[in-house]
């Protein structure tokens, strides 16, 4: 049986303010003849090839809500959606690539808390009939976002949250037989 190319989704979790960050790893020699590693970055779109670099540089962003005082020390943080997407495999194939079209994710939405235009981004591995839509507590569909065929890739869309109660909404992509979740509050 063939080996196949896959794909491991990363995040990046942040405690106080922002901060400007670097990966390092070894020089990767023992990947097999034809085979490539790449790192993408799906917030800045930027590829690292792994054989031929050994750090990359980027930053981030914390959650308005955290501050350092707010995480016990020694605790850990859960990452709300994936950063960085590695992906290895033979050359020429899309996972092996990084590309987009490798990737299904939901962005967390932004802002969050939310009142007004919300953005919420996705990405898809393949084209096809994909939802984004907005839920309640109840499991009661209350808005959509975006339905429809769609090509593979990073998508974008605008939710208007003015015409939602203030409360906590679960935004849902579903595509493929997939489907992923985010929590977002709506104050006013």
């Amino acid at each position: 049986r063939p080996v196949e190319a896959f794909t491991v989704p990363m995040a990046v979790a942040s405690v106080g303010a922002g901060a400007d960050l670097v990966l390092t790893w070894p020089r990767l020699d023992g990947l097999p003849a034809g085979w490539t590693a790449v790192l993408r970055d799906l917030a800045t779109g930027a590829t690292v090839d792994l054989a031929a670099e050994t750090r990359y540089a980027f930053s981030v962003v914390p959650a308005a809500a955290r501050s350092a005082e707010a995480v016990p020390a020694g605790a850990r943080l859960a990452a709300a959606e994936p950063r960085f997407v590695l992906a290895v495999g033979p050359r020429g194939t899309t996972a092996a690539e990084g590309g987009a079209a490798s990737v299904f994710a939901l962005g967390a939405p932004a802002p969050n808390p939310a009142r007004g235009t919300v953005a919420v981004a996705y990405s898809l591995a393949e084209a096809g009939a994909a939802r984004v839509s907005v839920v309640d507590l109840l499991g009661r569909e209350v808005s959509v976002v975006a339905a429809g065929e769609q090509a593979a890739g990073r998508h974008a869309a605008s939710l208007d949250v003015s015409r939602l109660a203030p409360g906590v909404y679960v935004v849902r992509l579903a595509s493929g037989g997939e489907a992923l979740a985010r929590r977002i509050v709506v104050v006013r």
